[in-house]
């Protein structure tokens, strides 16, 4: 009982998805301009109307969405009882801390300005952590060692890769980092799914975890790399997850691959032909993604009073803000058809 009122607040909030007509009136227009006045139409427009008078084009867009993401996470985070799925909920946000932390290392180890933008800072702990990192006084080196000795769950992360790649004057390839991080924030995902007691939270913490080392293993044997370094580069997710994903890099060359992940995910056949005449994967991970989006649409339909209504929404929200990016930069770029393929309504 105690989620009942949650889940009724968050399946009024998912009514308000854009829905297909919505998101194929976006694909078709020619302009940004046109883009931000069909959003104004939307759930979108307060953000917009709100930001309108600082940003413009692209980046009005962009900061509009995710301010709305941030309070439609705040107001989420109002109504959540204070259970394990408070736990799980900030477990989930944690995700944005790692992304906002990949920005910053990438900006500190090539030496290009931080893009304010690219930040997502969604609680007081993330805006802590963000103006730490960013501080200007430090070096890529000196973040990571200030980032080793504080007080967060990631700490240790940071006293490994203050270890393993800063060694002598030599800091070598940043994205390494991206690869910790991604490690220790994913595993802990597994764990919390091996943990949950929820079948609906269960399954779709697991099938998160599973389609994103699916897709690494498939792109790594598309770039040739060999197997023993893809298996290095998979989440150390549970048993179960890392056999899978140690299956499949054994079976093959990439195109034996892309079958066995058809067959496994019962995809649509054509999937193998279309890589097999363009050599891409485009196709194979937009169908990833509506399983994953289909999962959690089944699981806010018919899973009540868990956690599991409210993750899903969290998924479908993160996907329609990712889409409406994608063809916001794809309209100003005008290169709007290659986005066509790669968009879909998220309910």
């Amino acid at each position: 009982p105690k989620y009942g009122y949650a889940n009724a607040r968050t399946k009024a909030m998912k009514s308000k998805l854009l829905g297909e007509s919505q998101v194929n009136e976006l694909l078709s227009v020619k302009s940004i301009e046109e883009v931000t006045e069909l959003l104004e139409e939307s759930p979108y427009r307060e953000d917009l109307v709100e930001l309108s008078t600082k940003y413009g084009g692209v980046e009005l867009v962009n900061k509009a969405v995710d301010q709305n993401f941030i309070r439609t996470m705040q107001k989420i985070a109002r109504f959540l009882p204070h259970s394990n799925g408070s736990h799980l909920f900030n477990l989930i946000l944690e995700e944005w801390t790692m992304q906002n932390l990949k920005a910053i290392i990438a900006s500190k180890a090539t030496g290009i300005p931080l893009n304010e933008s690219s930040l997502v800072i969604l609680n007081e702990e993330q805006r802590h952590i963000c103006t730490a990192a960013k501080d200007e006084t430090m070096d890529l080196k000196k973040m990571v060692k200030k980032l080793a000795v504080m007080n967060y769950s990631f700490s240790p992360v940071f006293r490994k890769i203050d270890t393993a790649y800063f060694k002598g004057k030599d800091i070598g390839d940043f994205r390494a980092i991206y690869k910790e991080l991604d490690d220790y924030y994913y595993s802990k995902l597994t764990v919390a799914a091996e943990n949950e007691t929820n079948y609906a939270v269960k399954m779709l913490l697991g099938a998160k975890v599973d389609s994103i080392n699916t897709m690494a293993v498939v792109r790594l044997k598309l770039a040739e790399i060999s197997d023993a370094e893809i298996s290095e580069n998979i989440v150390k997710a549970s048993t179960r997850q890392k056999r899978e994903a140690i299956k499949l890099i054994q079976i093959g060359g990439v195109g034996q691959v892309v079958q066995e992940i058809v067959k496994r995910y019962k995809l649509d056949a054509t999937i193998v032909e279309q890589f097999n005449s363009t050599n891409s994967l485009v196709k194979l991970e937009v169908e990833l993604q509506k399983k994953l989006v289909q999962r959690a649409l089944r699981t806010s339909k018919v899973s009540v009073l868990s956690f599991a209504v409210i993750l899903a929404f969290i998924y479908l929200k993160q996907q329609e803000i990712s889409f409406i990016k994608a063809i916001a930069y794809s309209t100003q770029a005008g290169i709007r058809e290659e986005v066509k393929a790669l968009v879909f309504a998220v309910k």
